[in-house]
This record gives structure tokens, C-alpha cells and sequence, in this order.
């Protein structure tokens, strides 16, 4: 059985595919999948994060004034998002093989 030994960058986030490791199918093998709930937590709060810079945006274009939250929370959610981005886009632009636990 022909199995695929790579991951593209984009499966990552969303848990698309797991990983497959063994000797063959008799001998055994490791099924490697990533938790879902963190995997699904972790990109809602990544949409939620981008929505919000969305709103932020629009609503101090619109109405002249920020919504009403705190920006300091916003500046520190957006640090993370940065690292985050900073970490992930590199893969994009990798020649080599990628599995999915990078």
C-alpha cells in the first residue's frame, strides 16, 4: 500500500491528514493525527483574532473613534498572531520534504 510521507503546509492547521509510521502493515505501525480540539480551538481563535482587527479597522474608519475594548488587549493578541505567522509562512517557501509534526 502506497502511502503519502508529506504534508503541504496548509493541511496543518485544520488536522487534515495524519502521518503514518511503521515497517509495513503487519509488523505494525503508528498513526500520528494531532489533536483536534486544540487544532480546531487554535484556528477559530486565529479567525476570531483576524475578525476582530477586521472590525477594529472598520469601525474606526467609519465612526472617527475605536470601538469600545481595550487596544492594549488587541496589541498583545496581535504579538501572538505575528509569532505565529513568523513561525508558519516560512514553510511555505521550503524546498524539502515537510511532515506534519513541523
Amino acid at each position: 500500500v502506497q502511502r503519502r510521507v508529506r504534508a503541504r503546509p496548509w493541511m496543518w492547521p485544520i488536522n487534515y491528514e495524519g502521518l503514518f509510521f511503521g515497517i509495513s502493515e503487519t509488523y505494525g505501525a503508528v498513526y500520528f493525527l494531532g489533536n483536534p480540539i486544540v487544532f480546531w480551538f487554535n484556528l477559530a481563535m486565529i479567525l476570531l483574532l483576524l475578525a476582530t482587527n477586521i472590525h477594529h479597522s472598520y469601525h474606526t474608519l467609519r465612526f472617527q473613534h475605536p470601538p469600545p475594548y481595550n487596544p492594549s488587549t488587541l496589541a498583545s493578541a496581535n504579538i501572538y498572531l505575528g509569532a505565529y505567522l513568523l513561525h508558519y509562512i516560512p514553510f511555505y517557501m521550503m524546498g524539502r520534504v515537510l511532515y506534519f509534526h513541523h
